[in-house]
């Protein structure tokens, strides 16, 4: 699969700066009505011990996510929740095997390896980290589950995108 380009990733940035916050929970609406499964999804990484700031910048990472992969490969069909089920259980079965031989972090590494979008990754770790757009938009013990999400979403999308192709 091919890259994200760092022009689509900035060009989305570069949008969403511009955004009013009343704009910026309109395009949110509007995502979570393009992939509703999807969102749901994502939420379900820290939905239980989120805050609500973490929340909304959760749907502001589903929204990057979203649109950059709309503006490299053009849009993505309602991704249906029986996909999601399938990929979460590979990768949660994924983690269950490898827990017993690796540690965490290794399996973190092997998960982010698979999502194979090196710049967008590093791009949205980076908000997630606090380095750029918010300043400590996650608790330090949430950024793991708020990255295995993001990995896990382009994994779903990368899949979907490589079907389509073939």
């Amino acid at each position: 699969m091919r890259q994200i380009s760092e022009e689509t990733i900035l060009s989305v940035d570069s949008f969403m700066a511009y955004l009013s916050n009343e704009q910026v929970i309109s395009l949110a609406n509007r995502s979570k009505e393009k992939q509703p499964h999807l969102q749901l999804y994502f939420h379900s990484f820290i939905d239980s011990h989120a805050t609500p700031k973490e929340l909304a910048v959760l749907d502001v990472l589903l929204i990057y996510m979203i649109r950059v992969y709309e503006y490299e490969y053009g849009e993505i069909a309602e991704i249906q929740n029986e996909i999601i089920r399938a990929n979460d259980d590979k990768i949660f079965s994924f983690i269950q095997t490898e827990k017993k031989r690796n540690s965490l972090s290794k399996i973190h590494k092997e998960i982010k390896k698979q999502a194979s979008q090196k710049e967008f990754i590093y791009f949205l770790e980076s908000i997630v980290d606090g380095e750029s757009h918010f300043t400590n938009p996650f608790r330090d013990g949430i950024k793991p589950y708020v990255k295995v999400g993001i990995y896990s979403l382009m994994i779903i999308q990368n899949g979907i995108l490589e079907n389509n192709n073939q």
